[in-house]
């Protein structure tokens, strides 16, 4: 199914050939009326329907093993921090997807300092990582803005290849890259997430989607980039997933 850029995003065209500013950049320059700010809110919402959408695919594409499903269910109905970490010491599953569960449960209870702590066990624990928990771990970890420890674990399991099989393929798919992407436009950071980009299309030779080239219009938006925004133009123009609306 064709992908639709929204007008708001395609209006970076118009930047390179027309001398109008489009709202995305006058934004910076004067205060937003009610109609702008009216339009924003709508983009907001639909690209957060967009993002639960994918999200919501890709875990009916990864079901985590029927055998460890009681204990995740019993994960989900723990009150603290303390209760989980002593129940995943005392558990002999070499099953990440127990640790996801962790990870989530974890996050419902706003408490994020916790996932440190399951990451440790799990390294004391000699228990393989997987594409599915890291990325997960990395998705919680930008929720809560906690970027550096995101960016950190991200080169330690991706890059480095730090505490990871080195016999089983371990590459950040499309998901994993899009919430770094994603964590870069929060925080306004244009080099990382131009980083995070080449990777994506250069090293993994993955096809961007809408959401991966929406954050990075944005957070080159945001920071006034047009030479690194027209990059990003270029190659939406040339990926056939993704229609423009003009």
């Amino acid at each position: 199914m064709m992908k639709t850029i929204t007008k708001n995003m395609s209006s970076f065209r118009h930047v390179f050939y027309k001398s109008t500013l489009t709202p995305i950049f006058v934004v910076a320059l004067r205060p937003k009326s009610q109609y702008e700010t009216l339009l924003e809110e709508k983009h907001k919402s639909n690209e957060t329907k967009k993002k639960l959408q994918g999200r919501k695919k890709a875990l009916t594409k990864t079901k985590p093993p029927q055998q460890s499903q009681h204990e995740r269910s019993l994960i989900k109905e723990m009150a603290t921090t303390n209760e989980i970490i002593q129940f995943l010491q005392n558990t002999h599953y070499q099953d990440t997807s127990i640790h996801t569960a962790a990870i989530k449960r974890c996050s419902e209870l706003k408490q994020p300092n916790a996932f440190h702590n399951i990451i440790q066990l799990i390294y004391q624990q000699n228990i393989p990582l997987g594409v599915i928990f890291c990325g997960a771990v990395l998705n919680y970890l930008g929720i809560w803005n906690k970027f550096d420890l995101q960016k950190k674990l991200f080169e330690q399991w991706f890059i480095h290849k730090e505490l990871t099989s080195s016999t089983t393929p371990f590459n950040p798919n499309l998901i994993t890259l899009s919430t770094m992407i994603q964590g870069c436009s929060k925080r306004g950071d244009v080099k990382q997430a131009l980083y995070y980009f080449q990777l994506l299309v250069d090293r993994y030779n993955l096809k961007p989607d809408v959401i991966v080239c929406n954050s990075m219009l944005s957070v080159c938006a945001n920071a006034c980039d047009m030479e690194s925004a027209e990059i990003i133009w270029k190659t939406m123009q040339n990926q056939p997933n993704i229609e423009i609306d003009m």
